[in-house]
């Protein structure tokens, strides 16, 4: 589901979502598009999580802000709200390790006490498809090979919390 205000964005994502079809012209493909159509049970279940967006987004942001404090003796770099006129929905919660080499082995080591995290997505110049494009991408290498995604659910609770960053706190002593 989008959400916008803006008439451009709608327009866009309406052809993306019809797979580029022309308004005008039967059959006739502006651009490529996708078959994004949305089903009616999908909606119904999109609209009931809006009515609760405010809370999980207040939730997240606290998640957030609780690992940031509870993990702030450690050499961690945590995510930046870089635009003051944005809010973010803390979707992942993620933090950069000093060296790369240190990912890995804190994700195994999280595993074996249950906890899941994700890496931080693969840059997509990495990807096979992409094979053999030219650029210098330091900082999207830097930044995925550094990164861990640690669970943020909004219903994790206080003991969740604790035992995670209790689990990474001890990882690096």
């Amino acid at each position: 589901m989008v959400c916008t205000n803006s008439e451009f964005l709608s327009k866009k994502i309406y052809l993306l979502k019809t797979q580029g079809l022309a308004k005008d012209k039967e059959y006739w493909h502006e651009i490529i598009g996708y078959n994004y159509r949305m089903t009616n049970l999908f909606a119904a279940l999109g609209l009931a999580q809006i009515k609760k967006i405010k809370k999980f987004l207040e939730k997240k942001k606290l998640i957030f802000e609780y690992y940031k404090t509870e993990l702030s003796q450690l050499n961690l770099t945590f995510q930046n709200n870089i635009c003051s006129h944005n809010i973010s929905s803390y979707w992942m919660i993620c933090f950069l390790l000093e060296k790369d080499s240190q990912r890995d082995n804190l994700r195994n080591y999280l595993k074996e006490k249950g906890i899941e995290t994700r890496p931080i997505f693969y840059p997509i110049h990495l990807m096979p498809i992409y094979k053999g494009k030219k650029g210098d991408f330091q900082n999207a290498e830097n930044i995925a090979f550094r990164g861990v995604n640690l669970p943020s659910y909004p219903d994790l609770t206080k003991k969740e919390l604790d035992y995670i960053c209790s689990n990474i706190i001890s990882f690096f002593k």
